[in-house]
């Protein structure tokens, strides 16, 4: 067997159609010894074990989220077990409730400061980390999706910056 063969199927194991790439693997070896139907059922287990393989991963993925979720209720606590902590407990809760809304409206300051008032010139690295902080904000607000679709245009903006 060639490396050409092997990469190829390699490639078409990882590409999503391996049922019919196994088949027909088995077909250019033994062509005489296989009937259609028998093609045909092949095909059918192997698409039913490769859908039970990823059934089974997405389970697990699942369980590890649980998991997680459960650690981390156990280290960190909760609101209600917060509630209880006279007056410390108040403030942290409000402390994390408006985490991510202060953070947002600093972004805004900072962006209103870079691009209308003017910051003055800044370095690469400020420009990096503004950059890093208002794709943070975007990510939490918009989505990951919104935010790929938006950096050639952040990409551009930055870019028109620096020219």
């Amino acid at each position: 067997m060639s490396i050409g063969a092997i990469a190829s199927g390699i490639k078409a194991f990882f590409g999503g159609d391996t049922g019919k790439e196994i088949v027909g693997f088995i077909r250019d070896r033994w062509p005489a010894k296989m009937t259609e139907q028998e093609a045909a059922e092949l095909e059918l287990f192997i698409g039913q074990q490769q859908h039970k393989k990823e059934m089974d991963l997405l389970e697990f993925g699942a369980k590890q989220d649980a998991e997680f979720n459960k650690r981390t209720i156990a280290l960190e606590g909760t609101a209600s077990d917060l509630k209880s902590i006279p007056y410390v407990g108040a403030v942290v809760i409000f402390a994390r409730g408006m985490f991510r809304p202060v953070f947002a409206y600093f972004t805004l300051y900072l962006d209103y400061k870079w691009l209308a008032a003017g910051m003055g010139a800044l370095t690469d690295r400020q420009e990096a980390a503004l950059f890093t902080i208002n794709l943070i904000v975007l990510v939490f607000f918009f989505g990951e999706r919104a935010v790929k679709n938006l950096m050639p245009v952040i990409g551009q903006v930055f870019m028109v910056k620096k020219a």
